[in-house]
């Protein structure tokens, strides 16, 4: 089970972790803290000219180079014209959900 931080306070979580182990229907279950994808976006803000959408694939190729950017696998790039922002979500890697345990 995965625990949403937006949905639940940290004395919220601090209180589950009090309780365990937990069971369900007799059967003892982990707790996990969930990091949404969300936390895995960034806003890219820059000149009107080159904040574009024709300019997708530039970026898209910049944030994927590690070596340029840090970055890494990008799941999601949407331009915002209003904004005049990119939102870049990079893949979310297998490690995003950690046992409690490990934090508190």
């Amino acid at each position: 089970m995965c625990l949403n931080p937006e949905r639940v306070l940290i004395s919220d979580v601090k209180k589950v972790l009090d309780n365990r182990p937990i069971q369900i229907k007799k059967k003892e279950v982990t707790v996990q803290i969930y990091v949404p994808k969300k936390l895995s976006t960034i806003i890219v803000r820059g000149p009107s000219d080159i904040m574009k959408e024709e300019n997708e694939e530039t970026f898209e190729m910049y944030f994927e180079n590690e070596k340029k950017s840090g970055g890494g696998n990008i799941e999601t790039i949407d331009f915002q014209a209003k904004e005049n922002a990119f939102y870049i979500t990079f893949t979310v890697e297998d490690g995003m959900c950690q046992d409690v345990t490990s934090i508190f």
